[in-house]
């Protein structure tokens, strides 16, 4: 069994096809090294499993996983004025001979009655095509979708609004010589009922730029959540209220969602969404800051805003079923979003309230979280040094404290207090935090020359895993 685990490793899909259909030992190996995984380049690589997967049912239906590279390269639009840049990602748009184009158009029964799909097969565009080849794997259990481009997320998306919408859904019609209208109807679209995880990742800088620059939304998403079987969702979200945009049904009841990697949106909105993920026990929140930049200003101000006691209040929502959360706060990325703003960018953080309602969450095992959100901006520890270990829920196993929300120039915080309520917690773990089996500080360069030799040492006698990791600003 072993040497056949071999062989199939170092497989193409037809070979892991015909391995299938021997016997049912060798369907059960060969099952689980077929997927599929292909870098878009503009190339007819694409077409040419399109057409295999179209005239092989059987190939179809043994796929489970996709892993999807949209490759863009960077370019640089016309500078508007000396301080202003636009720097865009590009996906290569895929040449259809003509001849093509009819198998492709006839492969499903939706594409063929609607005018967008018809017209971004037509052009090239890669985000039909990526939903053009979820649509024909109806046994997919696993897509991951890698992209610089973030308009390649929104036609990518559009293939979600469809299949989470069999029974309700509008589409854009235009009859021969009219023009587009909406229409409603019911078209046969694949169900999608075995897919359990979807991530979708991009590193766009139009993700990072101030509110009125963002054109690109990825609201389509949301259609994601009325998916049955879904399990893991890892995407942007640049929503600005999710209860206006679940579209034309009613919010839905995802709860077989036990995992969500989210990033870009605000904290009362992801309280929406997690009322809708009421079995949610793993939530990775990427907080990414955005300056508001004043026109015309050559340095860059910043007062950001970040709602900490209804952060706090969406999350106890969960307290009964949250095991592992992960908060991340991006301010380092705003400074090298683009060249410009490298070295002349200051956030100023204000809150409302702590996070210290995360002590009741005593079901929670992991704990990633910037201890300036943890314990409030206007250090209200100043009186309490016992303030980290009192906020910590009692049942946390693996705790990792970060830094990266401290800005040099913020006089409101210094990475000394930082290092003092982390050596006056370890004193005292036991006592707060009796279960705690690992403990990781992660602190930026800006911080590597400020820690205490005390510190240091107590990584080579605390009982518990204890490690401290310097990082550079990204």
């Amino acid at each position: 069994m072993e040497i056949m685990r071999m062989i199939c490793a170092l497989s193409d899909m037809s070979t892991l096809a015909s391995f299938s259909r021997v016997s049912k030992a060798l369907h059960t190996i060969a099952a689980e090294y077929i997927w599929t995984s292909f870098d878009w380049d503009g190339s007819e690589r694409v077409l040419r499993f399109l057409e295999k997967i179209i005239h092989k049912p059987e190939l179809s239906h043994l796929v489970t996983h996709v892993n999807i590279h949209l490759k863009g390269e960077p370019e640089v639009d016309k500078v508007v004025n000396k301080n202003k840049r636009t720097i865009r990602n590009k996906v290569p748009r895929l040449k259809v001979p003509e001849s093509e184009i009819p198998w492709l158009i006839s492969s499903t029964p939706v594409l063929s009655r609607s005018y967008l799909w018809t017209k971004e097969i037509k052009e090239g565009w890669p985000g039909a095509f990526v939903a053009l080849v979820v649509a024909l794997l109806p046994n997919l259990e696993s897509i991951r979708v890698h992209t610089r481009a973030i308009e390649e997320i929104d036609c990518f998306c559009y293939f979600f609004y469809w299949a989470s919408r069999p029974h309700r859904m509008r589409e854009l019609v235009a009859p021969p010589g009219g023009t587009p209208n909406w229409a409603i109807g019911k078209y046969p679209l694949p169900a999608l009922p075995r897919l359990r995880e979807v991530h979708i990742g991009s590193t766009d800088p139009a993700l990072k730029k101030p509110r009125w620059e963002q054109v690109s939304h990825v609201q389509q998403l949301l259609s994601l959540f009325h998916l049955p079987s879904l399990e893991h969702l890892t995407a942007p979200m640049d929503i600005y209220d999710p209860v206006n945009d679940w579209g034309y049904s009613d919010p839905p009841k995802a709860e077989n969602i036990k995992s969500l990697s989210l990033t870009m949106i605000r904290e009362e909105y992801l309280g929406k969404l997690l009322t809708v993920t009421p079995f949610l026990e793993k939530l990775e929140w990427d907080w990414c800051a955005r300056p508001y930049e004043k026109p015309g200003s050559f340095i860059r101000l910043a007062v950001e805003r970040i709602n900490l006691q209804r952060l706090s209040e969406n999350l106890g929502k969960l307290s009964g079923t949250l095991k592992h959360l992960k908060i991340t706060g991006s301010i380092e990325r705003l400074k090298t979003a683009e060249g410009r703003y490298e070295g002349r960018l200051f956030i100023k953080l204000v809150d409302n309230g702590t996070l210290g309602i995360l002590k009741p969450l005593n079901n929670l095992q992991s704990l990633h979280v910037p201890l300036v959100f943890l314990l409030g901006i206007y250090r209200p520890h100043e009186n309490d040094p016992l303030a980290l270990a009192r906020s910590l829920p009692n049942g946390v196993e693996h705790l990792t404290l970060t830094d990266e929300t401290i800005h040099p120039l913020d006089a409101r915080w210094n990475r000394r207090e930082f290092f003092k309520l982390v050596q006056r917690y370890i004193s005292n773990w036991k006592v707060f935090t009796p279960m705690l089996r690992s403990l990781k500080l992660e602190v930026t360069s800006e911080g590597a020359a400020e820690i205490p030799k005390a510190l240091i040492k107590l990584t080579t006698g605390a009982p518990f895993d204890f490690k401290v990791e310097f990082k550079s600003r990204v």
